[in-house]
């Protein structure tokens, strides 16, 4: 789906451990060139280019790959783009550069769980390599057909960051936030090491003026009121420690 000249978002089913398993890719496109926002899960490649061309993007050059974060599910497509784009970009938070390189063991990813991945992803972040490419800190920008600022968001892990565009008041959140249905929600406790932090990046994201929000888990809002909304959330937290 064309959110606008600069930005497209592909909507991704694939199958997890026989289920299914959906997500919003962000592509990011200037000219005839893309850089997607996370890659997918492992040996989803494929489907994610599929969803490319059907959206219009096929003949596009991919330049990078902005990683929000180390979980499996958004850096598992990074190994097979990489075949097919070998110069593209890895771009991720100062933060998280050492797990992604393979500097520190992931914080969730467990060794037992990452023996039952691809031998390619194994092989790409089960040891030290030079996997990022570019490293960026809060508050950077970067500039691809429009401006986009990389805020730091911690808590769902220690160098998670999400996407600001200033222009269109537009929040790309990785997991720092979360679409259920029609409501925006805080990340999965279950899935965040470190919540109280995530509380606070919830905060931090509050102090954006916000309209449009694009969560990967799952989906697309618009309105006004996201930042009262996120605020009650983190005095939710406060209250009740939920």
């Amino acid at each position: 789906m064309q959110i606008n000249k600069n930005l497209h978002v592909l909507h991704i089913t694939a199958d997890l451990g026989g289920h299914p398993f959906s997500f919003r890719l962000p592509v990011l496109v200037n000219e005839d060139q893309i850089m997607l926002v996370d890659s997918g899960l492992p040996g989803g490649w494929p489907l994610i280019k599929e969803e490319l061309v059907a959206d219009g993007l096929g003949e596009k050059e991919l330049v990078g790959i902005i990683l929000t974060h180390q979980d499996f599910d958004h850096i598992g497509g990074v190994a097979a783009i990489l075949n097919d784009y070998p110069e593209a970009l890895v771009i991720a938070l100062d933060e998280e550069v050492s797990y992604l390189n393979g500097e520190q063991p992931f914080v969730k990813l467990t060794p037992e769980r990452m023996q039952t991945l691809p031998a390619a992803f194994q092989d790409k972040f089960g040891r030290a390599n030079d996997n990022v490419t570019k490293i960026v800190s809060d508050g950077d920008t970067m500039t691809f057909g429009r401006t986009w600022q990389f805020v730091a968001t911690p808590g769902h892990t220690p160098g998670h960051m999400s996407l600001y565009d200033a222009q269109d008041k537009l929040l790309i959140t990785g997991d720092a936030l979360r679409i259920d249905g029609d409501k925006l929600t805080p990340p999965a406790p279950q899935n965040t090491p470190d919540y109280p932090t995530a509380i606070d990046s919830v905060a931090k994201l509050a102090e954006l003026p916000i309209e449009n929000v694009i969560a990967y888990h799952d989906g697309m809002l618009q309105g006004s009121e996201f930042n009262a909304e996120m605020l009650q959330m983190v005095r939710n937290y406060l209250a009740e420690g939920l």
